[in-house]
């Protein structure tokens, strides 16, 4: 940081940053690594501080990636990059950057249909069995994530509170078939449909019932 200062008082009239190191240049490896320093767990070398973007982050971080998350209750769900690495999606792909699905300089709280665009760029939606189904298959292909990547809540992330410490619900970034969530999931969607027609239903029922005792 201190050379890029020094750099740009020398030189007021340059526009174009000289010593700051752009993610889109880099290799994906060393891209993921940017995101590794806090979204993922592994020995610590020297201080994270002093680490460069482009750098191998292995110097300071010795990366832990046999990160296992078996149940809900398992707190390993916070190695994002190592759960990511072990996913079928990451490694027949030949890898991705983080930034394929998150934007650092925008907010992503638009919820999963936002993600499932990313999805469908390599996956055809028709060939989930979950948008054949009936009921819920009209919206299933908007919630991708919602089936392969279970929220858990993760003890290794979490905020002290009189009443306790509250674990951080996050996502398992290892994407697969999980199909204890995705059964879950499935009731959660059809909750949601029985709601969202639940007013349509009264309001008919309203009607009709105005209708039978019309004179």
């Amino acid at each position: 940081a201190h050379e890029h200062v020094a750099f740009h008082r020398q030189h007021p009239a340059e526009t174009e940053g000289k010593r700051i190191v752009n993610p889109a240049g880099l290799s994906i490896e060393r891209q993921n690594e940017i995101c590794a320093q806090c979204h993922s767990a592994g020995e610590e070398h020297a201080s994270l501080f002093s680490y460069r973007p482009g750098e191998p982050l292995q110097q300071w971080l010795q990366l832990d990636l046999a990160a296992s998350a078996e149940s809900n209750a398992d707190p390993h769900s916070a190695n994002q990059l190592a759960r990511l690495m072990q996913s079928r999606c990451f490694q027949q792909s030949g890898g991705f950057a983080c930034t394929l699905c998150h934007d650092p300089h925008q907010n992503q709280r638009d919820g999963a249909a936002s993600f499932a665009q990313h999805c469908r760029s390599c996956h055809q939606q028709n060939s989930c069995p979950e948008v054949q189904r009936g009921e819920t298959g009209a919206i299933a292909g908007d919630h991708c994530v919602a089936c392969h990547m279970p929220a858990r809540r993760d003890a290794q992330v979490a905020m002290q509170t009189r009443q306790g410490n509250i674990e951080a619900l996050l996502r398992d970034h290892q994407i697969g078939i999980w199909p204890e969530t995705a059964a879950a999931e499935r009731s959660k969607l059809a909750d949601k449909l029985r709601q969202a027609l639940q007013p349509q239903d009264n309001s008919q029922n309203s009607r009709n019932a105005q209708e039978g005792s019309a004179p």
